[in-house]
Formats: C-alpha cells, structure tokens, sequence
C-alpha cells in the first residue's frame, strides 16, 4: 500500500454535508451548516464531471481535507483543473498533498486537462509540502493577493 491511499477522494454530495461540516466548521467558525449546505449545493451541478467538492477521507469516512474543483480556461493558456482549498486538517508528513496531486492528477486525466493549479492557504503550505509538489512538478505559477473592496463609511482611503 502507497501512503496516499490511506485517502480516499470522494466528491461531496448535498447527502453528506452534515458529515463534512465538522470539518468546515473548525476552519470557518463563523460559516453556519446551512450557509455550508447552499455553498455545497452552488458549487456542484447535477451531473458535471467538471466541477464540485472533493473531500479527502480516511478509511474510517473522517473527512480530513475538502476542495473545490473546477476547469477554468485564462486568456492564452491551456485549459487547467484548478483546486481550491476549502478546510484542510494537518496531520504530520505529506499524505494529504500526495492523495490530493493523485485525484489532481486522475480528475484532469479523466476531463483531457493538460494542466493543473492547487490554490492552498499559505499557512497550510508545510515546507514538506512544497517539496513534495516540487518533486511532482508543481511550481509557484501565480501570486494572488487578497483586500477589502472599500474602506468601510468614514475611514478616510490611504490612496
């Protein structure tokens, strides 16, 4: 047995949301089951291989990591899985990353993507992690910076 095959990628149902919330809900403390259960069902259309919530689960069906895929085509680039994170929970070495490059990898094989991008927290990106992308031939491609939209009424802007 492979280490990553300790998991087991399962797409997340509208049936299994109260089974994953636990998770989201150590991730996302303000993130309440029903607002859980209308992102799960937005994010997944009935019958598209294309796109969803996968969760990572153990062999006893603890939901350990769960992730939003989709194909998304940029402007003068190939088609690409991308793969968000939506919870993750640790534990220590690379069992998780390596379970989730091997459905990655299935999953873009599966729809004929030549390409795949994983979107991770910073904080969650382990040294061993990076390494083990490394050594399976992801690279740091983008950047993404994140901010609030507008200075909320009477704060002056900095601008």
């Amino acid at each position: 047995m492979v280490d990553h095959d300790i998991f087991e990628a399962v797409r997340v149902t509208p049936a299994q949301a109260r089974s994953a919330y636990s998770l989201v809900a150590m991730s996302h403390p303000k993130v309440s089951f029903d607002d859980w259960r209308r992102f799960l069902r937005g994010a997944i259309r009935a019958g598209r291989k294309d796109d969803g919530i996968v969760g990572l689960r153990d062999r006893k069906g603890c939901i350990h990591a769960l992730f939003a895929f989709r194909v998304v085509q940029a402007l003068g680039r190939d088609a690409t899985l991308q793969v968000t994170e939506l919870a993750l929970l640790r534990l220590p070495g690379t069992v998780l990353v390596k379970s989730l490059i091997s459905f990655a990898r299935d999953l873009a094989a599966e729809l004929g993507l030549p390409s795949i991008s994983i979107d991770m927290q910073p904080s969650d990106i382990w040294s061993q992690d990076r390494h083990a992308l490394e050594q399976r031939g992801f690279a740091v491609d983008r950047v993404q910076m994140r901010g609030k939209a507008r200075a909320p009424r009477g704060v002056p802007s900095k601008l």
